[in-house]
């Protein structure tokens, strides 16, 4: 199944920034996207079918993800100053996910997973904006990644949830955990 979005040839990719279109196309960094060139003379932005802008096949279960994240980070990433999360490796996640503050049980809020990119040690610094890191010394992954997150949504309660022993980075949370959240 492919998705299209029509729009007329810009000087930059919307999404990643990069001014890399030509005759052939272009790869999309931020969301592993395809842009080719359509016989109209605009882009067709073709999208992976892991990415939250298409369609979800109805029917199909998705369990529900929590990743723990400390502070001061989490509320960085709630405020929507925070658009890259730094791990040490890929994720193939996708869609939303609960973010639960580190050592206290209680989930903040929700953020859509968008992308994942590998990021050279090198060029973080120039990323600062998004992953708002002052000292990247701290960063001790050999090869970091952006979990790329956009639309986060804070909590006005959080929500408790039973921590599983041995869960670190991320906790499987039951299905029906944001449920009944409507009228905060």
């Amino acid at each position: 199944m492919k998705a299209y979005i029509e729009f007329d040839m810009p000087e930059s990719c919307e999404l990643c920034k990069l001014k890399c279109f030509n005759e052939e196309g272009h790869y999309c960094a931020y969301t592993g996207a395809i842009i080719d060139r359509h016989v109209t003379g605009k882009f067709n932005h073709e999208r992976p079918k892991t990415c939250p802008l298409m369609e979800v096949e109805k029917g199909r279960a998705k369990q529900v993800k929590g990743l723990i994240i400390k502070q001061p980070w989490l509320d960085l990433i709630l405020g929507g100053l925070k658009t890259w999360e730094i791990r040490g490796n890929n994720t193939k996640i996708r869609g939303t996910i609960c973010l639960i503050e580190s050592g206290t049980g209680l989930i903040k809020g929700t953020v859509e997973l968008f992308y994942s990119k590998y990021v050279d040690r090198l060029n973080l610094p120039f990323y600062k904006q998004e992953h708002r890191i002052d000292d990247i010394d701290i960063v001790r992954y050999k090869k970091p990644y952006a979990w790329v997150m956009v639309d986060p949504e804070r909590f006005n309660k959080p929500i408790p949830y039973k921590h599983p022993r041995g869960a670190v980075i991320w906790v499987n949370l039951p299905d029906d955990i944001l449920e009944g959240r409507d009228g905060e």
